[in-house]
């Protein structure tokens, strides 16, 4: 599944007096790309363009900002879809008085891009079922112990007279439990989508 930055990073890449900052963000739509975009131009007000690549799900979109056709944006789209990364990417170019080519300016826009996508860390979408539950405090101990072996993540919502539950498991957890001779109705039971921290770089 792809994968999503779990926070902002940024990048810096120098060239012939030119200077390239990029900035890598978690991004779920177009209207809050534009928001990042009037971010990074109001902290970085002299860059000369600003041009960006965003990747959703169902959408994607790139702008060079007035820079040669196909040097910035649509490249730095094609690396989100290389390494199969949804978010937004936007660099602040500032122009050092020298002309680059076409090409030198697309590796350099991709430099910058490249470093803020290697700094960040990674979750990758996953399905779980969630459970939550009533327990008494003697169950808990004990579910919290299997949860510490790693069988589940076992999350504590409210204490009272009994403990309220959360339970997370990729699998149905019913057999789980009936494998350690506990039986339990759940208070609810869902499927949901979440981020799972990503493997450390090797």
């Amino acid at each position: 599944m792809a994968r999503i930055p779990l926070s902002p990073t940024s990048g810096d890449y120098k060239l012939m007096g030119s200077e390239f900052v990029s900035y890598f963000f978690p991004c779920a739509s177009f209207e809050e790309l534009k928001g990042l975009l009037d971010q990074v131009e109001k902290s970085s007000p002299k860059a000369d363009h600003y041009a960006y690549a965003l990747r959703l799900k169902e959408y994607s979109k790139s702008s060079d900002d007035g820079e040669p056709s196909g040097t910035a944006g649509k490249p730095m789209l094609t690396l989100l879809e290389g390494k199969d990364v949804l978010g937004a990417i936007i660099v602040a170019r500032y122009f050092g008085g020298t002309k680059l080519g076409t090409p030198r300016l697309r590796r350099s826009f991709l430099a910058a891009a490249e470093e803020a996508l290697w700094k960040a860390e990674y979750g990758v979408e996953t399905l779980l079922w969630r459970y939550v539950y009533q327990v008494s405090y003697p169950l808990y101990e004990e579910l919290n112990a299997y949860a510490k072996r790693g069988a589940f993540v076992l999350k504590s919502l409210d204490y009272g007279i009994n403990v309220t539950i959360q339970i997370e498991c990729e699998h149905i957890i019913e057999p789980v439990l009936e494998s350690k001779g506990i039986r339990l109705e759940p208070i609810s039971k869902e499927q949901v989508i979440t981020l799972k921290k990503e493997e450390e770089k090797q």
